[in-house]
């Protein structure tokens, strides 16, 4: 049976049947319709970069082990693979599938070029789309979202779960755990900080990984604060401009002990302080000043390029 509208999460009966809010996962089976024309083998061959469990005891994920051994079955199909890699816990699995083998879902999907290297891994990570295809249920996300932020517009939180959506699945992570548990910083394009999200976007292309931070105050940072004064990309700047360090400084991936080292950009001074603004205020409003180490993590999902979207900053109930 097909749920019309967002469900609670609620046991039923003695058997311990749980019915499961529409946002807590991707709609498996229209992503398989979605993947009829790719060989189930090449399905598992881009699962080979994503994080997962390994209860089997080997050095491969439990979700590329159920992959494999259900694509070599009798009869294999698309559906029969994904819904095996989700039985084994493998919601980041079908979330990187779907983002790099289908994207927004208007042309045929196609299993990407770098599946076929020795050791697979994506070069880069594709830009959040204008739209992604309905089995991402966007929509129930959002409804998440407003649902613990009541300050969040319904337009605002239908881009935060979008582009939190697209780029947690592009570092073969679990969107529908990050996105409704952690502080999401949505870095604006309305609000004199557009060159800034910009170098962000860019940088996240490359370094996938970064949608997933840590608040770390400036003074915790090892590194010298203007660590980055001797690199070419900070020589020469013209007048006005200064160099943006992404991810920034209070972060626990920046400064230069990181790995990687922060993507470095001359931008103006002025969107550059914009937002770390903007930052600082997101980093009080969620109370990250505060809490444990272990209770610093963010979502940082930048608006889509020339939109008409301000900094967002949601909490999540932190």
């Amino acid at each position: 049976m097909r749920a019309s509208a967002q469900q609670p999460t609620s046991a039923v009966g003695a058997a311990g049947l749980t019915v499961h809010r529409l946002s807590d996962g991707l709609d498996a089976e229209a992503l398989a319709a979605s993947l009829l024309a790719i060989a189930p083998s090449q399905l598992c061959d881009g699962l080979a970069f994503v994080p997962g469990t390994h209860n089997l005891g080997s050095s491969l994920t439990d979700q590329y082990i159920a992959c494999t051994r259900a694509a070599q079955a009798s009869g294999a199909t698309s559906r029969s693979v994904l819904l095996a890699v989700r039985s084994s816990g493998g919601a980041a699995a079908l979330s990187a599938l779907a983002i790099y083998y289908v994207g927004d879902g208007t042309q045929t999907a196609t299993a990407p070029a770098w599946t076929q290297q020795a050791n697979p891994a994506p070069p880069s990570a594709p830009e959040p789309p204008a739209q992604l295809p309905g089995f991402w249920r966007v929509g129930a996300v959002a409804s998440a979202l407003t649902g613990t932020n009541p300050d969040l517009t319904p337009s605002d939180a239908q881009v935060a779960a979008k582009q939190c959506i697209a780029y947690v699945a592009a570092a073969g992570q679990n969107p529908y755990d990050e996105c409704k548990n952690r502080p999401i910083f949505v870095s604006g394009q309305e609000d004199a900080v557009d060159e800034a999200t910009n170098h962000d976007i860019d940088a996240m292309l490359t370094h996938p990984a970064w949608v997933l931070q840590d608040y770390r105050p400036a003074a915790e940072n090892p590194s010298p604060r203007s660590w980055y004064s001797s690199s070419p990309a900070c020589q020469n700047q013209p007048a006005g401009n200064s160099c943006d360090e992404f991810p920034l400084y209070s972060t626990l991936q920046g400064g230069n002990t990181a790995s990687p080292l922060p993507s470095l950009r001359s931008i103006t001074s002025t969107d550059n302080s914009a937002q770390g603004g903007q930052y600082g205020s997101f980093v009080t409003k969620c109370h990250l000043n505060t809490a444990p180490r272990s209770e610093r993590g963010i979502v940082w999902a930048p608006a889509p390029r020339g939109s008409a979207v301000a900094t967002l900053k949601i909490c999540n109930g932190h």
